[in-house]
């Protein structure tokens, strides 16, 4: 049974309303032979008030009684209206499929390096920014915007609990939208260096995220075909909110819009004011849903929205020359408004101009530390704004899963962010400074050789040898009283018993910090400080030290000092007590050096000299610096 629009009654018409009664009268008039209007599809019942739920002779009469404008649809139509939250949810995307792949590539390519930064320094960055670039494209909106929200900018903060309110009462799957101010809208400058930070504030439904210009009328009716109903605040009727009002109606018709009213008037009266923008008859159907900020008023609200959402078509309705009379207003069809174009070059741009802000940073902070603090002052700059627009995001329209997707895009955003900036800087630094420590450590077991060669009238031997020539100490422990603080250790030895004997193996945790590498990963007690040694009856030019009891005097370096290696920072730690030292030989293959600083390792010259060499040096020119009496032609770094 056909039922009317306005006051629900059995058709054909009783009369009991005035609506009703305007409409009998229409039919009264009507010719008997004009042919019946068939009954609209699902998507036209909500297109048109006239034909809703009514016969098909209502329909006529309705017609006649309330005709649409004679309009015809502008040829070219207009572009919706710009979607760039949309555009840079894909744009992040796809710098998610590029950062993997080009991350992928630097892994297969790698060429492994014992002493380069470690895997996390290395490859952290492009893991954790792939997986941000994921997160924050979850984050952004996806779909079309299912439902329009229209307002006046003027009370646009107040409004917000509105729009969250309709967020909530939607669901996840219906995206509530609108044209954003442009008044509030940053420095594109801004925007480029922080655009993450932006992109969210404008997620949120406090600020709508559709863009548009002076052609905005004609782009929203445009985009009323993409959308599945419309939710218009009627509390402020500004002349443009009226505009909307009305191109709405006629776009979308009744069931597919709902007005929005105060605790000020009832839903009656709002009825009423709203039917008099729209020069309709008192009884005309209008969805109206008070709001107030009492908390069983917006339970209500959300109630009477998620009910309005339930019954709403999923096609978007067709597109009606009716509500394009208002969006040209004043603008002749012949000449019609230049779109003004929503930059999605600014999202290409912005990514541009951090990246090279990023880079630029990464670079300079290399050169000096303050290049370093003002680069990680940024970095904590970024790292708030960042965060804060995170937890505003979920404060204002956060739902559970977006509360554990949020957390966990900041955590590991920002562990990317100090990954891929600042940990590599960080990390160089960290390097460079453990590099001065153990060469300072070098030098002071340079002073210390030196002083007891003086006092003794040589270098200290290899080790300590009891008298059937077993080694049973390090060289270590017998510079020990030439060492700042190592008298009083050395006097706690029993140098006539090894190294790992019950009353000297407890004295290897107490080494003494010239001994200790910085970046070693070594147990306590361990160094990497070594020397090399040439076993007895060896053939060719050998090394400072043979196995004896008493050491090698300086006179007998015949290369030079300055040309001979005493010291060496050995690849492999060795408790620091232990006689065990590495094996030269002119027929052997070189022990193993280096491995904890990037493509260098130091060594102790016989002069005192600390010299930082390159690991690729030619074996032939690191066998002349070992030997002390090869009268070899060095070109040493």
């Amino acid at each position: 049974m056909k039922r009317c629009p306005t006051c629900n009654n059995a058709l054909p018409l009783s009369g009991r309303c005035d609506f009703c009664r305007r409409v009998a009268a229409a039919l009264a008039d009507a010719p008997g032979d004009e042919p019946p209007l068939p009954l609209a599809e699902e998507a036209d019942e909500f297109n048109d008030w006239r034909t809703a739920d009514a016969s098909p002779e209502t329909g006529a009469a309705l017609k006649r009684e309330f005709p649409p404008p004679a309009t015809e649809l502008p040829d070219p139509l207009p572009r919706p209206l710009d979607d760039p939250l949309r555009t840079l949810g894909w744009f992040t995307l796809a710098v998610f499929v590029l950062t993997v792949a080009v991350g992928l590539a630097t892994v297969a390519t790698e060429e492994p390096a014992a002493d380069g930064p470690p895997w996390w320094v290395r490859h952290g960055g492009w893991i954790a920014g792939a997986w941000f670039a994921l997160a924050v494209w979850r984050l952004l909106p996806s779909r079309r915007t299912g439902v329009l929200y229209l307002r006046s900018f003027r009370h646009d903060d107040n409004t917000a609990d509105i729009r969250t309110d309709l967020v909530r009462a939607f669901g996840p799957r219906v995206r509530v939208s609108g044209i954003r101010d442009p008044r509030r809208r940053a420095l594109r400058w801004l925007r480029h260096l922080n655009q993450l930070v932006f992109a969210l504030r404008y997620a949120t439904p406090k600020y709508m995220n559709l863009e548009a210009g002076d052609d905005w009328k004609a782009r929203l009716w445009r985009s009323m075909t993409q959308a599945r109903g419309a939710v218009l605040d009627a509390t402020d009727l500004t002349t443009y909110v009226q505009d909307e009002v009305r191109m709405c109606y006629r776009t979308f018709g009744p069931g597919r819009v709902l007005f929005v009213g105060d605790s000020r008037m009832s839903a009656a009266e709002w009825r009423a004011r709203i039917a008099a923008v729209l020069e309709l008859p008192a009884g005309a159907p209008i969805r109206v849903a008070l709001w107030s900020i009492d908390r069983e008023w917006r339970r209500a609200f959300r109630a009477e929205a998620a009910a309005f959402a339930r019954q709403l078509p999923q096609r978007p309705p067709a597109l009606s020359p009716a509500g394009s009379e208002i969006a040209y207003q004043g603008v002749s069809l012949d000449h019609p408004p230049a779109p003004t174009r929503w930059p999605v070059s600014e999202v290409i741009v912005g990514s541009v101009v951090a990246a090279g802000v990023t880079t630029a940073l990464s670079v300079l902070m290399r050169v000096n530390t303050p290049f370093l603090i003002a680069t990680l002052a940024a970095a904590v700059w970024l790292g708030v704004t960042q965060t804060r627009a995170f937890f505003g995001y979920l404060a204002e329209c956060g739902t559970a899963r977006e509360w554990l997707l949020t957390v966990l895009t900041a955590g590991v955003g920002l562990l990317g962010l100090f990954a891929a900036g600042v940990a590599p800087g960080v990390w160089k630094v960290r390097t460079a400074a453990a590099q001065m420590s153990a060469s300072n450590g070098l030098k002071q077991i340079g002073v210390a050789m030196h002083n007891r060669h003086d006092a003794e009238g040589g270098l200290p031997p290899p080790a300590v040898y009891d008298r059937g020539g077993k080694p049973l100490l390090s060289w270590r422990v017998a510079i020990l009283p030439y060492i700042e603080q190592g008298g009083e250790l050395y006097k706690e030895f029993k140098l006539d018993e090894p190294w790992d004997s019950p009353h000297n193996l407890p004295l290897v945790g107490r080494m003494p910090a010239v001994y200790r590498h910085p970046l070693s990963d070594a147990p306590p007690g361990h160094t990497h400080f070594r020397v090399f040694v040439t076993p007895n009856g060896a053939k060719g030019p050998a090394a400072v030290f043979r196995p004896a009891a008493r050491g090698p005097s300086m006179a007998l370096i015949s290369d030079g000092p300055w040309n001979t290696v005493l010291v060496v920072e050995a690849r492999d730690a060795v408790p620091w007590t232990k006689p065990d030292e590495l094996d030269y030989a002119a027929d052997k293959p070189l022990p193993k050096v280096g491995g904890h600083f990037p493509g260098a390792f130091l060594v102790l010259m016989a002069d005192g000299s600390v010299r930082r060499l390159p690991t690729d040096l030619p074996e032939p020119t690191l066998r002349a610096l070992v030997t002390a009496n090869g009268d070899e032609r060095i070109n040493a770094p």
